[in-house]
């Protein structure tokens, strides 16, 4: 399925007895990069898992191209989360293969696109380290790296540049950009001002002030 528009209508999110999100709308669509921004707390992640298709919102739908979908179950979805947990007995290079391994690729493939991941996040050197003896930055660019060797049609990533400093979250946004051009959507959920500002489009879930945001309705704040 080729991928043009993901929107959330009329999402009613909870997390526990807690309404984070109300009669919410998102959308994005293929080719931009939109950031996501809002106080902690006001449902950042649990809105990506729902974009996801990995989390049932109370209500409202999930829909693909205007159809209602499980986004996972139809497309290629990658998710980089917020807190990465990786075998430490793997390298980097396994690290990333493994998700392609799991989809089924061919061997010849797998190697290619994990090659060509690491090197995009200048991790090709690292490639034979345990993911266990890495930084923390190193291992953020992995889980970067991992997602983007899946070529998927939605990358959701939750603030995928907290622990680079400011050569490598540049290069990270950069190689995000590089997929969105190719025509995925790409969600980046952060606070972070130098890389909202790499948006093409800012919104805020809770009308918190962000510079170049444009705030959604129906975020309500959590009692």
């Amino acid at each position: 399925m080729s991928v043009a528009e993901l929107h959330g209508r009329g999402l009613r999110v909870r997390m526990g007895e807690r309404v984070l999100l109300d009669g919410f709308d998102f959308r994005a669509v293929s080719g931009e990069l939109v950031g996501m921004s809002g106080s902690s707390g006001s449902g950042k992640t649990t809105l990506l898992q729902v974009l996801a298709g990995l989390t049932r919102p109370a209500s409202g739908d999930v829909l693909i191209n205007d159809q209602p979908a499980v986004p996972w179950r139809e497309v290629t979805v990658a998710l980089v989360p917020q807190t990465i947990q990786f075998v430490g007995v793997l390298t980097a290079a396994e690290t990333v293969a493994i998700a392609l391994q799991s989809a089924g690729r061919y061997r010849s493939e797998i190697a290619e696109r994990t090659g060509s991941a690491l090197e995009e996040l200048g991790l090709a050197v690292l490639a034979d380290q345990l993911v266990s003896s890495l930084s923390g930055g190193q291992r953020q660019r992995v889980a970067i790296a991992q997602a983007l060797a899946r070529r998927p049609d939605i990358l959701l990533a939750d603030e995928p540049t907290t622990a680079l400093d400011a050569q490598w979250r540049v290069s990270a946004l950069a190689a995000l950009g590089r997929l969105a051009r190719r025509g995925a959507i790409v969600v980046i959920a952060s606070n972070d001002g130098d890389t909202l500002a790499a948006c093409d489009r800012v919104v805020s879930i809770d009308g918190t002030s962000v510079p170049g945001a444009t705030p959604l309705t129906g975020a309500v704040e959590a009692p």
